[in-house]
């Protein structure tokens, strides 16, 4: 069905076109400030999967993820959103 654990399928009619999708340490990158992206928390058992951004610096600080304002340390991992579907 799935090449790997590390794929999904792509708005193409599923049959060819894969989309990678990689979990990106928090300490090896930040996402582009105001990208929306999976973030994983840390948290009790696996912690939580939640979509957020990080705003435009302030006096060269990250303040917290949005929306919500959870504290950037809180973050593990990200990744980018998958493309939206074409229909």
């Amino acid at each position: 069905m799935f090449e790997n654990e590390n794929t999904t399928k792509n708005g193409n009619n599923g049959l060819t076109d894969y989309f990678i999708m990689e979990w990106i340490n928090i300490n090896d990158k930040l996402p582009l400030p105001e990208e929306k992206v999976i973030v994983h928390f840390k948290g009790q058992g696996h912690g939580s999967i939640e979509v957020k951004y990080l705003p435009k610096k302030k006096a060269g600080f990250h303040y917290g993820w949005y929306p919500g304002g959870r504290d950037i340390h809180s973050a593990m991992h990200w990744m980018p959103l998958p493309p939206f579907p074409e229909k």
